[in-house]
């Protein structure tokens, strides 16, 4: 039932193209639900459950991109779209069963939609995957999460106009949006990160409850002049500047810290 939800939404969105209201609590977004997203990370660790055994990211593969541009998606969101789905994510659920996903787009996001302690950084990258459920059948594997049909990858991006460049972020050619050329996200989306997990929604209408959220621990560090780029193009749409959700109700759920690394401390 989901998946056709997903489908009617996309076609809603196709035909209508309508900009997104970001400043006034959301009207006309018709959402509901007990499991919405974005929402707000305790800074406290013991709030977290330890999450290795829940839903633990395995491997990740993704070819080098060329070709592809930052574009405008039926004007409401941002980033890079693929004809195909590329490249995949392993995932690991309840320390047995492995899940494959595809990489469909990557979005951006100025002012991150996840918050830590309220704070806000201020940019996120959304790296959006669809369950390869032919992989599931043609391997005999039951699916452990039919109800949650995307993974998407959470990388938050913080500003420091103390650094240079950073070397990855100018490999997306924001200065011009030109298309790029032997792109590699490899070192973004690596499986072996400290990272949060939960259950969660879409963020854009109708915010369908069909998300598991991996929001990875470190930031990446961008230039003042690196995000001056970004925030000019995205604000020819949204003059504000503002394409974020607004922080949603945990409403008892669990949130799930996997730390690979080591590091507990989430300062």
């Amino acid at each position: 039932m989901k998946i056709y939800i997903i489908i009617i939404t996309c076609l809603i969105i196709m035909i209508t193209g309508q900009v997104i209201d970001y400043t006034d609590k959301e009207k006309d977004w018709n959402c509901s639900g007990t499991e919405q997203s974005p929402i707000d990370f305790p800074l406290d660790l013991s709030y977290y459950t330890d999450g290795s055994k829940k839903l633990r990211l395995s491997y990740t593969s993704y070819p080098s991109i060329t070709g592809k541009k930052f574009d405008i998606h039926n004007q409401r969101t941002y980033g890079m779209f693929f004809d195909e789905p590329i490249g995949t994510l392993d995932a690991i659920f309840n320390n047995d069963v492995t899940v494959r996903y595809n990489l469909i787009n990557i979005d951006f996001h100025i002012g991150a939609e996840h918050t830590f302690g309220n704070r806000r950084y201020e940019m996120e990258i959304n790296f959006v995957h669809q369950k390869n459920t032919k992989w599931l059948s043609d391997n005999g594997i039951t699916d452990p999460d039919p109800d949650h049909v995307q993974l998407v990858v959470a990388l938050l991006v913080t500003v420091n106009s103390e650094v240079g460049d950073n070397p990855h972020l100018n490999a997306w050619n924001i200065r011009d949006f030109s298309p790029v050329s032997n792109l590699d996200i490899n070192p973004l989306v690596s499986a072996y990160q400290d990272y949060f997990h939960y259950e969660g929604s879409l963020t854009l209408p109708a915010c369908n409850e069909i998300v598991n959220w991996i929001v990875l621990r470190n930031p990446l560090i961008i230039s003042t002049n690196q995000f001056n780029h970004l925030n000019k193009w995205i604000k020819e749409l949204y003059p504000l500047g503002r394409i974020y959700r607004k922080i949603q109700d945990l409403n008892g759920r669990n949130i799930y810290y996997v730390h690979r690394s080591g590091r507990k401390n989430l300062h």
